[in-house]
């Protein structure tokens, strides 16, 4: 897959900034994914992280169609995939 990536960020913007962009592109890629390991695997401690995980599991496991900013959960506000907040007064 990286050298697709790097195939294509180098044939539209050219060699320098084609292999700066992969080099971004990657190392966003590999926090991503040991976040998302870490979420998966582990129990936060700090409120972030739970927050994170909490919004997570209800990704996996409440509503698979929302909620797909594991990292960056304004984007999902952005695309309009944020999960709808339960009603818990009642």
């Amino acid at each position: 897959m990286t050298a697709a990536v790097a195939w294509a960020f180098q044939t539209s913007t050219g060699t320098g900034l084609g292999c700066a962009a992969t080099s971004g592109f990657t190392v966003g890629y590999v926090i991503y994914d040991t976040l998302h390991y870490y979420l998966h695997h582990h129990r936060p401690t700090s409120r972030i992280g739970r927050s994170l995980r909490r919004r997570h599991m209800q990704h996996h496991f409440r509503d698979n169609r929302t909620g797909f900013g594991v990292s960056c959960p304004y984007w999902d506000y952005v695309f309009g995939t944020a999960p709808l907040r339960r009603n818990t007064s009642a």
